[in-house]
């Protein structure tokens, strides 16, 4: 239900958001062609128009990426780019046997999975390499996401409420799925998911 809302609200924001800034945007250059004098005012207001844009794009691909109506193999391209270029942490995508049929519900969740995990690893990991890794089998498919950051104890960890591995242990289940964390104290941390073959 929640990535429902989301997609209902990024669609939302996109659509009506986007064209009203669009045709303000288109207005400003209109006046500018017309009223030389408001020149320095008007190019004021169209770079906050311009912000505003990028700003509405930022929150729509938050709520949910374009990239997954191109399939999963798309989305962790986008994924992976995205990490790269906020953190300026190296992340290559290693993808076997290329073509990934999820349903929209389990590609969804595998990229939120795949989201949190990178996340974790912005926040806490201090790694200097990612790695996001897909491979298939006739069973299932399996996805992989491994740094080689500072790592953690897991035993301390799962006595705390971690939030990020909680979401990420109730969407493996709800797609009857299996989760391996290993980690290790200066020795960087894999998340590995094996989702059923629909």
């Amino acid at each position: 239900m929640r990535e429902e809302e989301r997609k209902r609200i990024s669609r939302e924001i996109h659509d009506e958001l986007g064209q009203i800034l669009t045709a303000l945007r288109m207005d400003v250059s209109l006046a500018r062609l017309n009223y030389g004098e408001l020149m320095e005012r008007l190019r004021s207001i169209t770079h906050l128009v311009d912000r505003t844009i990028n700003i509405a794009r930022n929150i729509t691909s938050s709520l949910r990426p374009d990239a997954l109506d191109l399939g999963i193999v798309a989305a962790l391209e986008w994924l992976a780019e995205n990490f790269s270029e906020h953190t300026n942490i190296p992340c290559e995508l290693k993808v076997d046997n290329g073509n990934f049929i999820l349903s929209e519900f389990a590609a969804t969740a595998v990229f939120r999975i795949i989201q949190e995990s990178l996340t974790n690893i912005a926040r806490h990991a201090a790694a200097t390499t990612v790695g996001i890794i897909a491979t298939q089998s006739e069973s299932q498919l399996c996805f992989e996401v491994r740094d080689n950051g500072k790592g953690f104890d897991l035993y301390s960890v799962s006595s705390k409420k971690s939030f990020g591995l909680i979401g990420i242990r109730e969407r493996v289940a709800i797609l009857e799925g299996d989760l391996v964390i290993d980690s290790e104290l200066g020795r960087g941390t894999s998340v590995l998911v094996h989702v059923p073959v629909a």
